[in-house]
Order: structure tokens, then sequence, then C-alpha cells
């Protein structure tokens, strides 16, 4: 049977104060899905808070965009914030249905924008801005 692990005290509060440091720094860069995520993971923050603020990065094409891959200029939906977006639901320990209901148009786009290889390309809208070189090549 397997145990569960406990940090030791001066372990755990040393967690707690690098979290609490790190949400601090998430909040005043401006990255409200950032700050939802720790607050989920260390605070007890709702997973409906964190699917509300990834639906704010949702396209009206029920893709990801809108800065939630940095290294994506382009506010079009794109292959690797999807990617991003799928990550963190499925990181998420209260996966109601209908917050993943919210996300169904995220399938929507994958099933729709999915090309003849069996990958998912850019757009010429994701291409037409500034993506990092790992990306642009």
């Amino acid at each position: 049977m397997l145990s569960t692990y406990a940090l030791p005290a001066s372990v755990y509060n040393d967690a707690r104060r690098a979290v609490a440091e790190g949400r601090a720094f998430v909040e005043q860069a401006g990255f409200p899905l950032g700050v939802a995520m720790i607050d989920h993971a260390w605070n007890g923050g709702s997973s409906e808070a964190v699917i509300q603020h990834l639906g704010a990065l949702q396209n009206d094409d029920g893709g990801l965009g809108r800065g939630l891959e940095v290294d994506i200029e382009s506010p079009a939906s794109n292959p690797f914030a999807a990617r991003l977006g799928m990550i963190i639901v499925l990181g998420l320990d209260d996966q109601r249905a209908n917050s993943l209901t919210r996300m169904a148009g995220l399938q929507q786009w994958l099933t729709a924008n999915q090309a003849e290889d069996g990958d998912w390309h850019f757009s010429e809208g994701t291409k037409d801005a500034e993506l990092a070189p790992w990306f642009a090549a």
C-alpha cells in the first residue's frame, strides 16, 4: 500500500514562500491565467477560474492564441497554443464537464485545421506576425 509523502515543515514553508513570490511576479507581469493556475495548484483556487482565464485566450474559431504561446506574436489560433491549453486543462484536479464543455470549440478547431499530413500548420495570419526563430524556420 502506498503512503502519502509529506514535506518536512521547513521545506514546505520554503516552498510556500517561493510560490507567493512567483505568484506576485506573475500577477505584476499581468498574466491572470498564470495567477489562476498558481492559485489552483497551491491556494485552493477553483478550476473554473483557470478555465475562465483560458477562455479569454480562445478565438471565435474555437482555437487558442492571443499570446498564450509567448513566442508567437499573432493572436490567431495556432497548434502550439492549443497544446498548451490542453496541458493546462489536463492539469486541473477538478475537470468538471461544464468547464470542459466551454473548451469544446478547441476540439472543433483542431478537427477543422488538421492538415492532410496529420499535423497542424501555422495559418497565414500566424506567419504574418513575428515568430521566434525556432518557429519561423
